[in-house]
């Protein structure tokens, strides 16, 4: 299966599922406002350098299902590239103490925006995926500060090449921990 098709695929479903979700949460019309989580951290599991990460997240918050949906965008800085992730994202808060509990996801593509290109040289982002688990602690009203754990996959690549004599393609596949400590409102 070509890549071009897999990401067809990620997107139909991403975008079907996003659909569901909505269409489940239509009882709750009158019970959703705006939700906005930025947050900034590091990215451990590499021997060189310390890649560090910045994303913001903007969606729906569905106050009665304690759930957000929205896109997610980013920075990510590795040792061998930085790139732009642009994703779908959830989190699901799984009560509505103080200081609660939840989880997330974001699954999308990362961009080379960033890199510069040289006639030698060729940047590729790929797809990426970020399950968390963290913390929201209710002490700034109506901002919350949080602090996650995750797991982060990105895959990219990059082509270097003389003259177009001869091309080299190096595949990276980063595989993350991240930790991030965050404001939502």
């Amino acid at each position: 299966m070509t890549a071009y098709i897999i990401k067809r695929r990620i997107n139909f479903f991403a975008l079907a599922w996003l659909f569901a979700l909505l269409s489940a949460a239509n009882g709750y019309a009158q019970s959703y406002t705006y939700a906005n989580h930025t947050e900034a951290g590091i990215m451990v599991g590499t021997l060189g350098g310390l890649p560090v990460n910045f994303q913001t997240f903007n969606g729906i918050r569905f106050k009665k299902l304690q759930l957000e949906a929205g896109l997610t965008i980013g920075i990510d800085s590795y040792q061998q590239i930085v790139l732009v992730p642009v994703a779908a994202g959830l989190r699901c808060y799984l009560n509505h103490a103080k200081t609660a509990p939840y989880f997330g996801m974001d699954a999308g593509y990362s961009f080379d925006w960033v890199e510069k290109e040289t006639s030698d040289l060729k940047f590729g982002g790929g797809y990426m995926l970020n399950p968390v688990v963290g913390l929201r602690f209710g002490n700034l009203k109506p901002n919350k500060t949080t602090l996650s754990v995750g797991y982060r996959h990105q895959l990219a690549s990059a082509e270097e090449g003389f003259n177009q004599l001869y091309t080299t393609k190096r595949e990276y596949s980063f595989n993350r921990i991240t930790i991030r400590f965050g404001l939502s409102y």
